[in-house]
């Protein structure tokens, strides 16, 4: 089967339709219910630790997103999260 791929790549390759790139869409890490539940409850923790400034703990909490693979972006309407394809379930539930 492998060899099926590859040899689809070479066809699309030589034909002009692939560049070898793995496009985004396919690359994405996607989170079940569970994991988004956990990684709102530890965005929420993060936000309080700020809030009381517990620089430090904020500091480690978004460390620790870093180090399970979710990329966390903070906005004016609040941290925004995806998944990266590192991403690691049990360093996120070390977080706790």
């Amino acid at each position: 089967a492998s060899g099926d791929a590859a040899a689809l790549a070479a066809l699309l390759a030589i034909l002009g339709l692939w560049n070898g790139a793995v496009p985004n869409w396919a690359s994405k890490v996607e989170a079940d219910a569970g994991v988004s539940v956990l990684i709102e409850e530890l965005l929420i923790a993060r936000a309080e630790a700020r809030n009381n400034k517990d620089f430090a703990r904020a500091d480690a909490l978004r460390e620790g997103f870093a180090a399970a693979g979710v990329l966390v972006k903070d906005t004016a309407s609040g941290a925004t999260w995806e998944l990266q394809p590192d991403f690691d379930q049990s360093k996120l539930e070390a977080l706790r």
